[in-house]
Parts: structure tokens; sequence; C-alpha cells
């Protein structure tokens, strides 16, 4: 079995079937949870920072629906978001991560939350 190489920054795919966005009404900040059938997925979520256009990489872009497959978070349908939190921890260096939509990269923190 191939040993899972860091990389610096993380790229993934942006995808509807598995995102849902969330703006507060009050920081105006945007959030993105995981979609699992239960909806309750949100101690961990990724925290919009900035937005860029045409950003040029050359490094992988993941694509989300086989990073949850790899990751073995799902328990019965239900998301679990400690082990998906620790799991993207563990593939980014610096804890640099984006998600690519069409040409918009959308850096984000990872963030695990007890109360949202």
């Amino acid at each position: 079995m191939k040993a899972q190489q860091k990389q610096d920054t993380l790229f993934i795919k942006y995808d509807n079937r598995y995102l849902k966005k969330v703006q507060n009404p009050i920081t105006k900040e945007y959030k993105y949870f995981i979609n699992d059938e239960d909806n309750d997925s949100e101690y961990m979520f990724f925290l919009e920072k900035k937005t860029y256009t045409n950003l040029k990489t050359y490094s992988k872009i993941h694509c989300l629906k086989k990073l949850l497959r790899k990751s073995k978070v799902y328990n019965k349908k239900k998301l679990d978001d400690y082990i998906f939190f620790n799991f993207l921890s563990s593939l980014s260096k610096k804890n640099i991560y984006f998600l690519k939509k069409e040409n918009l990269f959308i850096e984000f923190d990872l963030i695990m939350s007890i109360d949202n």
C-alpha cells in the first residue's frame, strides 16, 4: 500500500452533492458543511477565508467523494465529523485548504466546533 504524502496545500473539488453552503446573517461569513442523511453533521465545517479567481496550481485536486470514502467517515450513513476532520488535517503539512469550483478557488479554515 502506498504511503500517504502530505502536501503543503490541499485542493478539493467543490461538489454540490456533498456540500451545503450557509451564510451567517450576523458576521456574513460562509460555512460549508458536509451533507449526511441526518443533516446533523455540523460540528466540522469549512470556514471561508478568501476567494481567488484563476489561481494557477500544479497540485492534485482531490475529489470530495473519494476523500469521504477513503477516510471511512460514514457510520451507517451518518458522517463522523471527528474522523473526517482528523483525516483532512493529516493530509496537509501547513493546514492550507482550498475548494475549487470552476475558476474560483475558495480558501478555507478547517473548523471543528463543539457548539455551533
